[in-house]
Order: structure tokens, then sequence, then C-alpha cells
């Protein structure tokens, strides 16, 4: 194929151009086969600025905590599960 003359169907090129307007940061990637346009990805691209360090945990101060009392990895179909409030 000479590339000289290649040129991009009309469609292609609208379907580039809408592609390109939808995105402000990504990547278009074009699937070909058998010298054909299959897929057209768009892949948006959000900046953030979010720290992933974790902050240190507080002292718990005056929390309630719930016990549950253990039933050996499975709870039968019938009874009753006991929670168990302490301050």
């Amino acid at each position: 194929m000479d590339t000289q003359s290649l040129t991009l169907p009309e469609s292609l090129t609208e379907e580039l151009t809408k592609a390109l307007s939808s995105i402000s940061y990504g990547s278009i990637e074009l699937i070909v086969q058998d010298s054909v346009v299959t897929q057209i990805t768009i892949r948006n691209i959000k900046k953030t600025s979010v720290n992933m360090v974790p902050a240190k945990p507080q002292k718990e101060k005056n929390r309630s905590r719930i016990m549950v009392s253990p039933f050996k990895n499975s709870i039968p179909a019938r009874g009753k599960l006991q929670i168990k409030l302490r301050p």
C-alpha cells in the first residue's frame, strides 16, 4: 500500500474528530484488522491530587464496642444471634 496516496474516509475522520473533542486528558486507540479500522477506544483520564498516605488513627474516646459471640464459622438456621454491647 502506498502511504502517499492514503486518504481517510470522511466517516472515520468524523469519528476521530468526535473522539478527540470528547476528552481533555487521555488517549485514543485505533484497532485495525485487514486494513480496516474495526474499533476506536477512548480512554479518559481523570486528573486528581488525592493523598494516598493514610491519616494517623485517632485514639478511641468513649465509643461503644459491639461484640458478637462466635458460632464456629456458621450460624444455625434456627437460633439467636447474640450481640453484647459494652460501654
